[in-house]
């Protein structure tokens, strides 16, 4: 089974990771306008770039995790009235992605040696 393609297995480490992940947005949603979740693995395959193009099927595996993208949909589905925006890097070119009405990810550039923070948008 690829993670992700199809996502983790119930047994798997990573749906611990993303149950626990699940939790916390739900309390952290509660009377909020607006949730930001940093993650360093980009959620989706449409946030996942590389030489400023999409990545490709060779790469996902290594450059994107499935299971925190299932739960990102989940709860901003369910809280249509929440803006949730994700900040990750991990890949080499930045990109913005938006998965649902009211869920954008922003993907960082990284480069090897240099530390710098993205601007977090109000």
């Amino acid at each position: 089974m690829s993670c992700w393609r199809e996502g983790p297995s119930p047994t798997s480490p990573l749906a611990d990771d993303a149950a626990r992940l699940e939790r916390a947005l739900r309390e952290a949603v509660i009377g909020a306008a607006r949730v930001v979740v940093l993650t360093h693995v980009p959620p989706f395959e449409g946030a996942c770039w590389h030489q400023g193009a999409l990545s490709d099927g060779e790469w996902l595996p290594w450059y994107t995790c499935v299971a925190v993208g299932e739960v990102l949909l989940r709860v901003a589905r369910a809280n249509p009235a929440a803006r949730f925006s994700v900040y990750c890097g991990h890949t080499h070119s930045p990109g913005e992605y938006r998965a649902a009405d009211n869920l954008v990810v922003h993907t960082g550039e990284g480069r090897y040696g240099k530390t710098f923070v993205r601007a977090v948008h109000a």
